[in-house]
Protein backbone atom coordinates (compact mmCIF):
# COMPACT_ATOMS: atom_id res chain seq x y z
CA UNK A 1 0.00 0.00 0.00
CA UNK A 2 3.35 2.35 0.81
CA UNK A 3 4.62 1.88 -2.98
CA UNK A 4 1.29 2.82 -4.50
CA UNK A 5 0.58 6.40 -2.95
CA UNK A 6 3.12 7.87 -4.48
CA UNK A 7 2.02 6.63 -7.96
CA UNK A 8 -1.66 8.00 -6.92
CA UNK A 9 -0.15 11.29 -6.50
CA UNK A 10 1.50 11.13 -9.54
CA UNK A 11 -1.19 10.26 -11.65
CA UNK A 12 -2.85 12.83 -10.25
CA UNK A 13 -0.66 15.66 -10.61
CA UNK A 14 -0.36 14.43 -14.31
CA UNK A 15 -4.01 14.39 -14.93
CA UNK A 16 -5.40 17.83 -12.74
CA UNK A 17 -8.56 17.40 -14.41
CA UNK A 18 -9.78 14.53 -12.85
CA UNK A 19 -9.00 15.53 -8.92
CA UNK A 20 -10.58 19.40 -9.85
CA UNK A 21 -13.61 17.18 -11.60
CA UNK A 22 -14.00 15.11 -8.00
CA UNK A 23 -13.46 18.20 -6.07
CA UNK A 24 -15.85 20.00 -7.71
CA UNK A 25 -18.46 16.67 -7.67
CA UNK A 26 -17.81 16.33 -3.72
CA UNK A 27 -17.94 20.49 -3.17
CA UNK A 28 -21.66 20.28 -5.15
CA UNK A 29 -22.53 17.74 -2.86
CA UNK A 30 -21.40 18.58 0.62
CA UNK A 31 -21.97 22.70 0.16
CA UNK A 32 -23.86 23.41 -2.51
CA UNK A 33 -26.80 21.46 -2.48
CA UNK A 34 -27.29 22.67 1.56
CA UNK A 35 -26.72 26.46 0.05
CA UNK A 36 -28.87 25.91 -2.92
CA UNK A 37 -31.49 24.65 -0.57
CA UNK A 38 -31.60 27.59 1.96
CA UNK A 39 -32.22 29.90 -1.28
CA UNK A 40 -35.08 27.54 -2.96
CA UNK A 41 -36.64 27.41 0.80
CA UNK A 42 -36.47 31.10 2.41
CA UNK A 43 -38.66 33.67 1.45
CA UNK A 44 -36.31 36.26 -0.19
CA UNK A 45 -37.52 38.62 -3.49
CA UNK A 46 -37.60 36.89 -6.35
CA UNK A 47 -34.81 39.14 -7.91
CA UNK A 48 -32.52 38.59 -5.10
CA UNK A 49 -32.71 34.74 -5.45
CA UNK A 50 -31.65 34.49 -9.01
CA UNK A 51 -28.74 36.69 -7.69
CA UNK A 52 -27.70 34.69 -5.13
CA UNK A 53 -28.04 31.41 -7.48
CA UNK A 54 -25.53 32.93 -9.75
CA UNK A 55 -23.19 33.79 -7.20
CA UNK A 56 -22.99 30.34 -5.87
CA UNK A 57 -23.20 29.02 -9.68
CA UNK A 58 -19.97 31.39 -9.78
CA UNK A 59 -18.52 29.55 -6.64
CA UNK A 60 -18.79 26.17 -7.56
CA UNK A 61 -17.25 26.89 -11.20
CA UNK A 62 -14.07 27.63 -9.15
CA UNK A 63 -12.19 24.10 -8.93
CA UNK A 64 -12.78 23.56 -12.56
CA UNK A 65 -11.60 27.13 -13.76
CA UNK A 66 -8.99 28.02 -11.15
CA UNK A 67 -5.76 26.16 -13.00
CA UNK A 68 -6.44 27.66 -16.10
CA UNK A 69 -7.52 31.29 -15.13
CA UNK A 70 -6.49 31.72 -11.76
CA UNK A 71 -6.89 35.46 -12.00
CA UNK A 72 -10.52 35.80 -13.34
CA UNK A 73 -11.61 33.51 -11.27
CA UNK A 74 -10.29 35.19 -8.23
CA UNK A 75 -11.89 38.07 -9.60
CA UNK A 76 -15.61 36.79 -10.37
CA UNK A 77 -15.48 35.01 -7.19
CA UNK A 78 -14.68 38.22 -5.11
CA UNK A 79 -17.74 39.76 -7.26
CA UNK A 80 -19.98 36.72 -6.42
CA UNK A 81 -18.68 37.00 -2.09
CA UNK A 82 -19.75 40.73 -2.51
CA UNK A 83 -23.32 40.31 -3.64
CA UNK A 84 -23.72 37.28 -1.20
CA UNK A 85 -22.38 40.33 1.27
CA UNK A 86 -25.68 42.63 0.42
CA UNK A 87 -27.99 40.10 -0.24
CA UNK A 88 -31.00 39.72 1.96
CA UNK A 89 -30.45 37.50 4.97
CA UNK A 90 -32.15 33.80 4.08
CA UNK A 91 -35.15 32.59 6.19
CA UNK A 92 -34.45 28.74 6.83
CA UNK A 93 -35.79 26.38 9.18
CA UNK A 94 -36.94 28.85 11.65
CA UNK A 95 -33.75 30.79 11.83
CA UNK A 96 -32.29 33.60 9.71
CA UNK A 97 -29.36 32.82 8.10
CA UNK A 98 -26.77 35.63 6.12
CA UNK A 99 -26.02 34.94 2.64
CA UNK A 100 -22.80 35.31 3.24
CA UNK A 101 -22.16 32.31 5.50
CA UNK A 102 -23.56 29.65 3.21
CA UNK A 103 -21.43 26.65 2.84
CA UNK A 104 -20.36 27.24 -0.58
CA UNK A 105 -18.55 30.59 0.85
CA UNK A 106 -15.60 28.32 1.55
CA UNK A 107 -14.93 27.75 -2.01
CA UNK A 108 -13.56 31.63 -2.54
CA UNK A 109 -11.07 30.23 -0.30
CA UNK A 110 -9.77 28.04 -2.90
CA UNK A 111 -9.62 31.15 -5.54
CA UNK A 112 -7.41 32.58 -2.84
CA UNK A 113 -5.44 29.43 -2.78
CA UNK A 114 -4.60 29.16 -6.26
CA UNK A 115 -3.69 32.40 -7.54
CA UNK A 116 -1.63 33.07 -4.52
CA UNK A 117 0.17 29.09 -5.75
CA UNK A 118 0.17 30.32 -9.49
CA UNK A 119 1.31 34.17 -9.23
CA UNK A 120 4.24 35.92 -8.16
CA UNK A 121 4.83 37.42 -4.78
CA UNK A 122 2.80 41.14 -5.56
CA UNK A 123 0.16 39.63 -7.10
CA UNK A 124 -0.25 37.21 -4.46
CA UNK A 125 -0.06 39.63 -1.94
CA UNK A 126 -2.56 42.13 -3.55
CA UNK A 127 -5.42 38.93 -3.56
CA UNK A 128 -4.86 38.38 0.25
CA UNK A 129 -4.88 42.10 0.78
CA UNK A 130 -8.24 42.41 -1.39
CA UNK A 131 -9.82 39.27 0.61
CA UNK A 132 -8.60 40.71 3.82
CA UNK A 133 -10.60 44.26 3.12
CA UNK A 134 -13.96 42.43 2.00
CA UNK A 135 -13.96 40.45 4.99
CA UNK A 136 -13.83 43.34 6.83
CA UNK A 137 -16.75 44.86 5.12
CA UNK A 138 -18.34 41.63 5.52
CA UNK A 139 -17.80 41.92 9.33
CA UNK A 140 -19.04 45.36 9.30
CA UNK A 141 -22.12 44.24 7.45
CA UNK A 142 -23.25 41.17 9.63
CA UNK A 143 -22.65 43.20 12.88
CA UNK A 144 -24.26 46.25 11.34
CA UNK A 145 -27.56 44.10 11.27
CA UNK A 146 -27.24 41.25 14.03
CA UNK A 147 -31.06 40.43 13.99
CA UNK A 148 -29.57 37.09 12.18
CA UNK A 149 -27.41 36.29 15.68
CA UNK A 150 -30.41 35.47 17.90
CA UNK A 151 -31.22 32.07 15.85
CA UNK A 152 -27.43 31.83 15.13
CA UNK A 153 -25.06 29.41 16.88
CA UNK A 154 -22.65 31.02 19.55
CA UNK A 155 -19.83 30.25 17.96
CA UNK A 156 -20.98 32.86 14.86
CA UNK A 157 -22.45 35.43 17.13
CA UNK A 158 -19.77 37.59 17.86
CA UNK A 159 -17.45 39.71 15.96
CA UNK A 160 -14.25 38.93 17.32
CA UNK A 161 -14.74 35.03 16.17
CA UNK A 162 -16.07 36.23 12.97
CA UNK A 163 -12.98 38.53 12.64
CA UNK A 164 -10.91 35.20 13.85
CA UNK A 165 -12.38 32.90 11.09
CA UNK A 166 -12.51 35.40 8.04
CA UNK A 167 -8.56 36.52 8.94
CA UNK A 168 -7.67 32.49 9.80
CA UNK A 169 -9.10 31.36 6.65
CA UNK A 170 -7.35 34.19 4.23
CA UNK A 171 -3.85 34.01 5.86
CA UNK A 172 -4.29 30.49 5.41
CA UNK A 173 -4.94 30.47 1.72
CA UNK A 174 -2.00 32.75 1.52
CA UNK A 175 0.34 31.24 3.27
CA UNK A 176 -0.66 27.20 2.13
CA UNK A 177 -0.34 28.94 -1.63
CA UNK A 178 3.05 31.09 -1.04
CA UNK A 179 4.25 27.11 0.26
CA UNK A 180 3.45 25.29 -2.71
CA UNK A 181 4.85 27.94 -5.38
CA UNK A 182 8.20 27.53 -3.02
CA UNK A 183 8.18 24.48 -3.54
CA UNK A 184 7.67 24.33 -7.27
CA UNK A 185 10.31 26.87 -7.87
CA UNK A 186 12.52 24.97 -5.33
CA UNK A 187 12.09 21.85 -7.79
CA UNK A 188 12.68 23.70 -10.82
CA UNK A 189 15.70 24.67 -9.64
CA UNK A 190 17.17 21.47 -8.96
CA UNK A 191 16.11 20.62 -12.36
CA UNK A 192 17.91 23.19 -13.78
CA UNK A 193 20.58 22.14 -11.64
CA UNK A 194 20.22 18.58 -12.81
CA UNK A 195 20.52 19.78 -16.48
CA UNK A 196 23.39 21.92 -16.06
CA UNK A 197 25.61 19.00 -14.16
CA UNK A 198 24.31 16.80 -17.25
CA UNK A 199 25.54 19.54 -19.25
CA UNK A 200 28.79 19.21 -17.72
CA UNK A 201 29.27 15.99 -18.26
CA UNK A 202 28.51 15.85 -21.62
CA UNK A 203 31.22 18.20 -21.97
CA UNK A 204 33.69 16.17 -19.92
CA UNK A 205 32.80 13.43 -22.13
CA UNK A 206 32.98 15.29 -25.88
CA UNK A 207 36.84 16.57 -24.36
CA UNK A 208 38.00 13.32 -23.84
CA UNK A 209 36.59 11.23 -26.71
CA UNK A 210 36.10 13.73 -29.54
CA UNK A 211 38.66 16.11 -28.94
CA UNK A 212 41.58 13.52 -28.24
CA UNK A 213 40.48 11.88 -31.48
CA UNK A 214 40.58 15.34 -33.74
CA UNK A 215 43.79 16.10 -32.37
CA UNK A 216 45.61 12.96 -33.32
CA UNK A 217 43.52 13.19 -36.44
CA UNK A 218 45.46 16.48 -37.03
CA UNK A 219 48.37 15.12 -35.99
CA UNK A 220 48.74 12.52 -38.32
CA UNK A 221 47.43 14.54 -41.25
CA UNK A 222 50.61 16.92 -40.27
CA UNK A 223 52.87 13.80 -40.18
CA UNK A 224 51.20 12.23 -43.85
CA UNK A 225 51.43 16.15 -44.99
CA UNK A 226 55.56 16.26 -44.09
CA UNK A 227 55.93 12.98 -45.32
CA UNK A 228 53.92 13.45 -48.61
CA UNK A 229 55.49 12.68 -52.07
CA UNK A 230 53.62 15.28 -54.56
CA UNK A 231 52.38 18.48 -54.24
CA UNK A 232 48.67 16.78 -54.85
CA UNK A 233 49.18 14.93 -51.47
CA UNK A 234 50.80 17.17 -49.42
CA UNK A 235 47.52 19.97 -50.12
CA UNK A 236 45.24 16.95 -49.65
CA UNK A 237 46.93 16.40 -46.20
CA UNK A 238 47.08 20.02 -45.41
CA UNK A 239 43.35 20.47 -46.16
CA UNK A 240 42.48 17.43 -43.75
CA UNK A 241 44.53 18.89 -40.85
CA UNK A 242 42.97 22.65 -41.21
CA UNK A 243 39.44 20.69 -41.49
CA UNK A 244 40.43 18.82 -37.98
CA UNK A 245 41.60 22.25 -36.50
CA UNK A 246 38.61 23.80 -37.38
CA UNK A 247 36.14 21.21 -35.71
CA UNK A 248 38.42 21.61 -32.63
CA UNK A 249 38.17 25.23 -32.80
CA UNK A 250 34.35 24.43 -33.12
CA UNK A 251 34.60 21.76 -30.56
CA UNK A 252 36.09 24.02 -27.53
CA UNK A 253 33.05 26.54 -28.56
CA UNK A 254 30.72 24.10 -28.10
CA UNK A 255 31.86 22.99 -24.91
CA UNK A 256 32.49 25.96 -23.42
CA UNK A 257 28.59 26.58 -24.23
CA UNK A 258 27.81 23.50 -22.54
CA UNK A 259 29.88 24.09 -19.79
CA UNK A 260 28.54 27.76 -19.27
CA UNK A 261 25.04 28.55 -18.04
CA UNK A 262 26.00 32.14 -18.98
CA UNK A 263 26.28 34.14 -22.19
CA UNK A 264 29.65 34.05 -23.31
CA UNK A 265 31.79 35.63 -25.59
CA UNK A 266 32.23 33.70 -28.60
CA UNK A 267 33.06 34.24 -32.01
CA UNK A 268 30.63 35.29 -35.05
CA UNK A 269 28.88 32.86 -36.71
CA UNK A 270 29.53 31.94 -40.07
CA UNK A 271 28.32 34.52 -42.74
CA UNK A 272 27.68 33.96 -46.74
CA UNK A 273 30.82 35.99 -46.67
CA UNK A 274 32.69 33.31 -45.90
CA UNK A 275 30.94 30.33 -48.63
CA UNK A 276 34.01 31.43 -51.29
CA UNK A 277 36.50 30.30 -47.91
CA UNK A 278 34.17 26.85 -47.83
CA UNK A 279 34.64 25.92 -51.48
CA UNK A 280 38.69 26.66 -51.27
CA UNK A 281 38.63 24.05 -48.44
CA UNK A 282 36.84 22.03 -50.18
CA UNK A 283 38.90 21.84 -53.53
CA UNK A 284 41.92 21.72 -51.24
CA UNK A 285 40.67 18.27 -49.54
CA UNK A 286 40.52 17.26 -53.48
CA UNK A 287 37.37 17.60 -54.89
CA UNK A 288 37.31 20.78 -57.61
CA UNK A 289 35.12 23.34 -56.61
CA UNK A 290 34.11 26.24 -58.33
CA UNK A 291 32.62 29.55 -56.78
CA UNK A 292 30.79 32.74 -58.46
CA UNK A 293 28.43 35.04 -56.43
CA UNK A 294 26.36 37.98 -58.06
CA UNK A 295 24.01 40.34 -56.81
CA UNK A 296 24.64 42.30 -53.51
CA UNK A 297 25.74 39.64 -50.85
CA UNK A 298 26.62 41.93 -48.25
CA UNK A 299 23.40 43.23 -47.11
CA UNK A 300 22.21 39.76 -46.60
CA UNK A 301 20.51 39.73 -42.86
CA UNK A 302 22.86 37.58 -40.47
CA UNK A 303 20.32 34.44 -40.00
CA UNK A 304 19.77 34.21 -43.76
CA UNK A 305 23.43 34.66 -43.67
CA UNK A 306 24.20 31.72 -41.59
CA UNK A 307 21.93 30.22 -43.11
CA UNK A 308 23.39 30.11 -46.76
CA UNK A 309 26.37 29.14 -45.05
CA UNK A 310 25.37 26.35 -43.78
CA UNK A 311 23.21 24.80 -46.45
CA UNK A 312 26.43 25.30 -48.55
CA UNK A 313 28.46 23.13 -45.86
CA UNK A 314 26.30 20.19 -45.84
CA UNK A 315 25.62 20.64 -49.50
CA UNK A 316 29.67 20.29 -50.17
CA UNK A 317 29.48 17.65 -47.39
CA UNK A 318 27.33 15.18 -49.18
CA UNK A 319 28.94 15.87 -52.82
CA UNK A 320 32.41 14.96 -51.05
CA UNK A 321 30.75 11.82 -49.82
CA UNK A 322 29.33 10.67 -53.05
CA UNK A 323 31.17 11.79 -55.55
CA UNK A 324 33.11 9.64 -58.04
CA UNK A 325 36.60 9.92 -58.99
CA UNK A 326 36.12 12.41 -61.79
CA UNK A 327 33.03 15.05 -59.93
CA UNK A 328 33.14 18.76 -59.40
CA UNK A 329 31.25 21.34 -58.11
CA UNK A 330 29.86 24.35 -58.90
CA UNK A 331 28.63 26.49 -56.05
CA UNK A 332 26.69 29.83 -56.81
CA UNK A 333 25.46 32.75 -55.03
CA UNK A 334 23.13 35.71 -56.01
CA UNK A 335 21.87 38.08 -54.18
CA UNK A 336 18.49 40.15 -55.61
CA UNK A 337 16.80 42.93 -53.98
CA UNK A 338 14.66 40.69 -51.21
CA UNK A 339 15.96 37.20 -52.00
CA UNK A 340 19.30 35.24 -51.98
CA UNK A 341 19.32 32.41 -54.46
CA UNK A 342 22.25 29.44 -54.11
CA UNK A 343 22.72 26.66 -55.92
CA UNK A 344 25.29 23.83 -55.44
CA UNK A 345 25.59 21.77 -58.89
CA UNK A 346 27.38 18.25 -58.52
CA UNK A 347 28.61 17.08 -61.76
CA UNK A 348 29.76 13.28 -61.91
CA UNK A 349 28.21 11.59 -58.93
CA UNK A 350 28.62 7.74 -58.07
CA UNK A 351 24.81 7.33 -57.45
CA UNK A 352 22.24 10.03 -58.62
CA UNK A 353 19.76 7.96 -56.21
CA UNK A 354 17.80 9.75 -53.79
CA UNK A 355 19.26 10.84 -50.23
CA UNK A 356 16.86 11.88 -47.50
CA UNK A 357 19.18 11.35 -45.02
CA UNK A 358 19.55 13.27 -41.95
CA UNK A 359 21.95 16.13 -43.81
CA UNK A 360 19.30 16.43 -46.64
CA UNK A 361 16.41 17.17 -43.51
CA UNK A 362 18.39 19.61 -42.12
CA UNK A 363 19.46 21.94 -45.54
CA UNK A 364 15.29 22.03 -45.56
CA UNK A 365 15.20 23.31 -42.24
CA UNK A 366 16.87 25.97 -42.32
CA UNK A 367 15.63 27.04 -45.43
CA UNK A 368 12.52 27.02 -43.64
CA UNK A 369 13.74 28.60 -40.77
CA UNK A 370 14.81 31.43 -42.43
CA UNK A 371 11.07 31.43 -44.68
CA UNK A 372 12.48 30.59 -47.86
CA UNK A 373 12.51 26.91 -50.36
CA UNK A 374 15.15 24.35 -51.01
CA UNK A 375 15.17 21.75 -53.08
CA UNK A 376 17.61 19.18 -54.27
CA UNK A 377 17.18 16.17 -56.43
CA UNK A 378 19.05 14.04 -59.17
CA UNK A 379 19.70 15.89 -62.54
CA UNK A 380 20.88 14.07 -65.89
CA UNK A 381 24.71 14.81 -64.80
CA UNK A 382 24.59 14.84 -61.72
CA UNK A 383 23.03 15.97 -58.23
CA UNK A 384 21.38 19.93 -57.70
CA UNK A 385 21.13 21.75 -54.41
CA UNK A 386 18.83 25.12 -55.05
CA UNK A 387 17.84 27.02 -52.12
CA UNK A 388 15.65 30.54 -52.40
CA UNK A 389 16.28 32.71 -49.07
CA UNK A 390 14.35 36.23 -48.23
CA UNK A 391 17.01 38.83 -47.24
CA UNK A 392 13.96 40.81 -45.51
CA UNK A 393 10.66 40.37 -43.62
CA UNK A 394 7.62 40.93 -45.92
CA UNK A 395 6.12 43.88 -45.14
Amino acid sequence: MLTTTPQRSDWLRRHPAVGDTALFAIAAVLLGWPSVAMTLAGAIPVGWRVVVLAALAILHAIPLTRRRWPVATYAAASVAMALLCYAPHVPYQGAVAPAVMMPSVLLYFLALYEICASKPAPVANFAAGVALVGGALVIARLTADDSWMANTAAITSSWPILTAIAVGGVLASWGLGRLRRTREEFQRGLEVRAALDERRRIAREMHDVVSHSLAVMVAQAEGGRMSAPDDQSRRAFGAIGEAGRSALDDMRGLLGVLRSDERTEREPAPSVQQVRLLAESTSDAGLPTSYGESGRLPDVPAGTSLSVYRIVQEALTNAMKHAGPDARVDVELHGAEHEIRLSVRTLGMRSTNARTGGGTRSMHERAQAAGGQLSSGPTPDGWLVEAHLPTRQAR
